[in-house]
């Protein structure tokens, strides 16, 4: 049975913080805190707005360290910068995103996207995307994608591609082209079977194969 309830009802709930597994008291000692999160709800009429003003910031290790921000820290009316992590997007541009431990750390400039740990920690450029652990780590290029591990770790060039699953870094340091590894080895003794070659067009961007 569901009941349907008139628009402005309130409600708050207060749940405390508590520290168990004392030394011998294993899973039957706990320790009470003056610690508590407090969540308020009000029914509504219909739909669901939320709202978010200035910055929300949340911060551990006695608050010296912050792991998560959002909001529009750069005053810009413009969209929100999201910094999940520790240490992450310490240093946003207008709509940036950092997710992972020290991702977007350093000036990690305007709809820059670093995702993954130590992702674009320093110097990532206007629009370049580094998803993977370490991509990206040091000066990363405007409009540039690296993917993957270690993709792009040093100096990627701005409107570069660099796809690395190598198990090593790989590195693009020449704007406009694409770098990928591995890539199979097939020998020299011709196609193998099945296969056809390929062909680019530099115009379009296009990648074909034929007979």
């Amino acid at each position: 049975m569901n009941r349907v309830l008139p628009a402005g009802l309130t409600a708050s709930a207060e749940v405390a913080a508590s520290s168990a597994n004392l030394g011998p008291g294993f899973d039957s000692v706990g320790l009470a805190l003056g610690l508590y999160d407090q969540i308020d709800v009000q029914t509504v009429g219909s739909g669901l707005t939320i709202s978010l003003t200035g910055v929300i910031s949340a911060s551990g290790g006695g608050g010296s360290t912050t792991w998560a921000t959002l909001g529009d820290k750069n005053n810009a009316s413009g969209p929100t910068e999201i910094a999940l992590g520790l240490d992450a997007g310490t240093a946003q541009g207008i709509g940036a995103i950092a997710i992972g431990a020290i991702a977007g750390n350093a000036t990690q400039a305007t709809a820059a996207i670093a995702i993954g740990g130590g992702a674009a920690t320093t110097n990532q450029g206007a629009c370049a995307i580094a998803l993977g652990q370490s991509a990206g780590i040091t000066d990363q290029g405007a409009e540039a994608l690296a993917l993957g591990s270690q993709a792009g770790t040093t100096s990627q060039a701005a409107c570069s591609i660099v796809i690395n699953a190598s198990g090593a870094p790989l590195e693009n340091t020449v704007t406009q082209t694409t770098v990928i590894a591995p890539v199979r080895n097939a020998g020299s003794s011709g196609l193998p079977v099945g296969f056809s070659q390929v062909g680019y067009n530099p115009t379009t961007g296009e990648l074909v194969y034929y007979s």
